[in-house]
């Protein structure tokens, strides 16, 4: 079916449906460019080698990839600028941190049940709703995209202060990083459980519900841009 001129037609919705639609196992390598910096001066704007896996980042998420779809040709050997700016992230608490985490498959049905939120406007993140996923607020346009990796998981063990979002998937892990001018939140996923009278943390997490982000009804909308990475 087309519209007249060759073009194909507009599927009502067939745009929203791509972007939440799950990425395949093993990853295909084109999808790692929908985790790059979408334009071609930045440092981040294609995946690179280094040390025996693919490093993709944009400058709010980063993923160390290890197994996939692509060979060793298909990607460049990381800048000596590359390595060093990516060597400034905390990956060092991957070895401290306890096996807890929690699949993200799951919930699904509520990351994407708003709205499918753009990543990208230009050259500068979209405006999103701004969740909080173990005590770490993020934007939900990267969670969204987050969730799309092969089984993915999130790490909900007891975060430092300054701990990003981490994440793993069948094939690699990642980070959400942590931004400080997100100060308010909308929705919580994975949400501690606490003492209505102290406050203080009781049990596992399960999910708690503290409403659904609304434009019109959010004092953090649009939210500030982020410190980049």
């Amino acid at each position: 079916m087309d519209m007249g001129d060759g073009s194909p037609a507009r599927i009502p919705g067939w745009e929203e449906i791509r972007m939440s639609k799950p990425f395949p196992y093993p990853l295909p390598a084109k999808h790692l460019r929908e985790f790059c910096h979408p334009c071609d001066w930045h440092l981040f704007h294609e995946p690179r080698r280094y040390g025996g896996e693919v490093l993709v980042a944009n400058g709010y998420v980063a993923i160390r990839a290890r197994t996939g779809l692509w060979l060793d040709a298909d990607h460049g050997a990381a800048s000596a600028d590359f390595v060093s700016r990516w060597g400034k992230l905390p990956w060092g608490r991957l070895d401290q941190l306890p096996d807890d985490w929690r699949e993200l498959d799951g919930h699904r049905g509520t990351i994407y049940r708003s709205a499918q939120v753009h990543l990208w406007q230009d050259d500068r993140l979209a405006p999103t709703p701004v969740w909080a996923v173990n005590e770490v607020k993020v934007r939900l346009s990267l969670l969204q995209l987050v969730a799309r990796l092969p089984r993915c998981e999130i790490y909900v063990g007891r975060p430092n202060a300054d701990d990003p979002l981490w994440f793993r998937f069948s094939g690699g892990i990642g980070l959400i990083a942590r931004d400080p001018r997100l100060s308010l939140h909308s929705y919580e996923i994975f949400g501690p459980q606490r003492d209505l009278w102290s406050g203080e943390r009781v049990a596992k997490r399960g999910p708690r519900f503290q409403g659904v982000a609304h434009a019109g009804e959010m004092a953090n909308w649009p939210p500030a841009e982020p410190v980049d990475l």
